[in-house]
């Protein structure tokens, strides 16, 4: 089993853990409001009119796996935007492109960042897909969470059973009455009845820099010189495996970074291996991010 970033660093406690239903529209609007300066959670509730702290708080909770928002440890710490944060809100409410990749890049650290999110995604609908089975109960994956509770934040059965509930429907908008915006936009993940049904996606090119220099610089911690086997692009914790993506896939992506010099290619003399580029670095990736709002 691959180790989960939520193992290696303690991005959710038990009590951060437990959350509210995903909604990116009010995520959106609590990131928007820190974007002139970092506020508490006291001070959002207070312009928010919410009287209840709580509430504002486990919503925006989902702003630390999805790597929006920061806060020190301390008791009542301000949040912060992150460079993605600021992205986020430039663009989540701009031309569908611009809305589309940004949503691509919260997927992909809500799979490296939330425990729930990415035993759903990565320890039991990828497994299954790969045999070629792209459809799974719910109950199965239920099934799975409830016997392997003990790597969780909170293994009492009744938190994780809600949890649960919450991050399927953030993957697949259909668990709850109420719309929200959430991941089912991007339609790879849906619900079929009792069923789990999963489309691989193609990330845009700009989204997928960003996971690839997410995966490359804070997972693999290695030189830029470095050349990795194109197949590590599958494995735990990397994008492809995160979008459900065939080899070919890959390859179609990494030819797209390569033409603008994201990426080494190196295919011939039996070679099949890539490395970082001269234009895969923070700056550039986030730059890109944002204009295309």
């Amino acid at each position: 089993m691959g180790k989960s970033c939520t193992e290696s660093e303690d991005i959710l406690g038990p009590l951060k853990f437990v959350m509210f239903d995903l909604d990116l529209v009010q995520l959106h609007r609590y990131a928007s409001l820190l974007a002139s300066s970092p506020k508490t959670s006291q001070q959002l509730a207070a312009i928010e009119g919410e009287t209840q702290v709580f509430r504002v708080e486990k919503q925006i909770y989902w702003g630390l796996p999805l790597r929006l928002l920061e806060r020190a440890r301390k008791p009542k710490s301000p949040w912060i935007l992150t460079p993605l944060g600021g992205v986020f809100v430039k663009t989540y409410g701009a031309q569908r492109r611009a809305r589309t990749a940004i949503v691509e890049c919260l997927y992909y650290n809500a799979v490296c960042y939330d425990s729930l999110m990415h035993s759903i995604i990565e320890e039991v609908l990828y497994p299954r897909f790969r045999t070629g089975l792209a459809r799974t109960p719910v109950s199965g994956i239920r099934d799975w969470i409830f016997t392997n509770s003990k790597q969780f934040p909170s293994n009492d059965i009744e938190t994780l059973r809600r949890q649960f509930s919450i991050r399927l429907g953030a993957l697949t908008g259909q668990d709850h009455d109420v719309a929200r915006d959430c991941f089912a936009q991007l339609g790879m993940v849906t619900r079929s009845d009792e069923d789990i049904v999963v489309h691989p996606r193609l990330p845009d090119p700009r989204a997928f820099s960003y996971m690839l220099l997410e995966w490359w610089t804070r997972l693999q911690r290695i030189s830029p010189s470095v050349r990795i086997p194109i197949g590590k692009l599958m494995e735990p914790m990397a994008p492809g495996r995160a979008f459900f993506s065939s080899r070919s896939d890959l390859d179609d992506m990494l030819d797209t970074l390569y033409a603008r010099e994201m990426v080494i290619v190196e295919r011939m003399g039996g070679l099949d291996q890539f490395a970082v580029g001269q234009g895969l670095n923070p700056n550039i990736v986030i730059d890109e991010l944002g204009a295309l709002a």
